[in-house]
């Protein structure tokens, strides 16, 4: 055979034997970009701040609250991200196979059957569940604005539609604050617009047996509302059905709800007009003081080798909302002040579940419910006052439990444990005074508000069911059909329009 016609034999490429993996980065990618931009927490960490999706160990980045970011982003995610991790999977399964609601510390048996809801819907009623649950395992659920009245809320929603509405576009809202997912922000959306036009039909025939399934859909909305104009409606009309429930709120449902209302409403942290110098003095004082103890709080942490990474993010916006000025228009003093209402919203649940209530993590708790109180006295009129009335109850209850371990601190000051608990819990002592402070002023804020309640209440003024405020001499008009639909309308944002800034301000 002549040589020259032998082909040489075939070798297999090494790509054809071992795939070569895809490379991680794209060139686009690996380009080395630096930027003066981002937030301050990122700066002071020394990691690069994602503009885009800011959000890290589960905390919220406030890069966003302040600038715009590229719109594009929010339309590449195609599915709705909703945490479906694997226990929770075989939860929502259980539930539909047998039936049986898988949290029985929530006491909800009666009404809630799986197979009348979607399983998206089965997924977002776990979520609030189990946040409740994971935090009644830890005796921690006083310590929130809010998941203490999932139980109660959870049972009057299985019997009324619109009250489900709600509690799902509340936990589809902190579903997409935690991911960042805008397909989830506008699940919420949509759920919430049902919810008003429910609300808006069940005020049309208020009674008795009706009162607890509209305060309970009220109250879940205020949790999720973070415009101004809004808030202040759901917050006052609360206070009116409330107020109209006054011949058998001791029959309620919601009676500890009620009972809460004394430092309740929007306005009742402002301090009286005669007392307001002398009291802005002081709530300025306790502003600095409060900044000073957070940092002693932040050493004590790092000292006892414990995440600083919330109390980092409290400091940082304990700053940015140091900054406002009263010469400030109300609205602008109210968006500089809302990423610390969201904050008081969303960062205790997550940090008592990480921490496991340990006592460090309620000082930092406490200190931000203090600065949420303490700025809502600052500026009265800003509409901060209600997402700082929510923060009195939480904030006495854990001086309550520091407190106890005072106590029994104090009591193994020779132990090692206890002298290692001692330096942290002497920080204490200032939201604990402030918790006392609140608490001698409760019956005066109570009136102070009272007194204030003149103005309008939004669709809660009811001409046909005649809700009336006992401290109003006149029932407002009701609103039109029309605003109310056009309400809604300008509340569903077409899902190409969510972002993760819109996420912050669904928080």
């Amino acid at each position: 055979m002549d040589s020259s016609k032998v082909c040489p034999p075939r070798r297999r490429s090494v790509s054809a034997r071992c795939p070569v993996p895809a490379p991680l980065m794209t060139n686009e990618d690996d380009r080395h970009t630096k930027s003066r931009n981002g937030c301050e927490t990122c700066k002071r960490r020394h990691v690069r701040c994602d503009e885009v999706s800011p959000q890290w160990y589960r905390i919220r980045c406030p890069y966003n609250d302040t600038h715009v970011h590229d719109a594009e982003h929010s339309t590449t995610l195609r599915e709705t991200d909703l945490m479906w991790m694997p226990h929770i999977i075989v939860a929502v399964v259980e539930w539909q196979a047998r039936g049986v609601f898988p949290f029985p510390s929530l006491n909800v048996c009666v009404g809630l059957v799986p197979h009348m809801y979607p399983v998206k819907d089965l997924r977002l009623i776990v979520h609030v569940a189990s946040l409740f649950h994971h935090l009644a395992f830890m005796d921690t659920n006083k310590f929130t604005l809010w998941t203490r009245h999932i139980p109660i809320v959870l049972q009057i929603s299985a019997a009324m539609p619109y009250v489900m509405h709600a509690l799902l576009a509340f936990s589809a809202t902190h579903v997409a604050f935690l991911t960042g997912c805008a397909l989830t922000g506008s699940t919420a959306f949509e759920h919430r617009a049902i919810a008003l036009r429910g609300l808006r039909r069940a005020l049309n025939s208020f009674s008795r047996e009706t009162s607890d399934a509209i305060l309970a859909a009220s109250l879940v909305l205020s949790w999720q509302t973070t415009d101004r104009y809004n808030r202040a409606k759901l917050a006052q009309g609360i206070i009116s059905v409330i107020e109209a429930m006054d011949g058998w709120k001791h029959e309620s449902e919601l009676r500890d709800f009620i009972i809460e209302t004394s430092t309740f409403p929007t306005t009742a942290l402002a301090p009286s007009p005669d007392d307001q110098s002398c009291d802005e003095l002081e709530d300025i004082d306790a502003y600095h003081r409060t900044l000073e103890q957070v940092h002693k709080a932040e050493s004590c942490l790092q000292r006892n080798r414990e995440d600083t990474a919330h109390i980092q993010h409290l400091i940082s916006t304990m700053k940015d909302a140091g900054e406002i000025n009263p010469a400030m228009d109300i609205v602008e003093q109210y968006k500089r002040l809302q990423p610390l209402m969201a904050l008081a919203f969303w960062m205790p649940v997550g940090y008592l579940q990480s921490c496991h209530g340990s006592p460090g993590s309620l000082i930092v708790i406490a200190h931000l419910y203090t600065m949420t109180i303490l700025m809502a006295r600052l500026f009265p009129k800003s509409g901060a006052g209600y997402c700082g009335s929510l923060s009195v109850r939480p904030l006495e209850e854990i001086a309550r439990r520091l407190r106890t371990c005072l106590l029994s601190s104090h009591a193994d000051h020779e132990t090692d444990s206890g002298s290692q608990q001692q330096m942290p819990l002497t920080l204490m002592e200032f939201p604990i005074a402030m918790a006392e402070r609140i608490e001698l002023k409760r019956e005066r804020l109570r009136c102070l508000w009272l007194n204030d309640l003149g103005e309008e209440v939004g669709f809660y003024a009811n001409s046909a069911t005649t809700i009336r405020l006992q401290c109003s001499p006149s029932c407002p008009t009701r609103r039109s059909e029309a605003s109310i639909e056009q309400e809604i309308a300008e509340m569903s944002i077409d899902q190409r329009q969510m972002t993760p800034r819109h996420m912050m301000h669904l928080a």
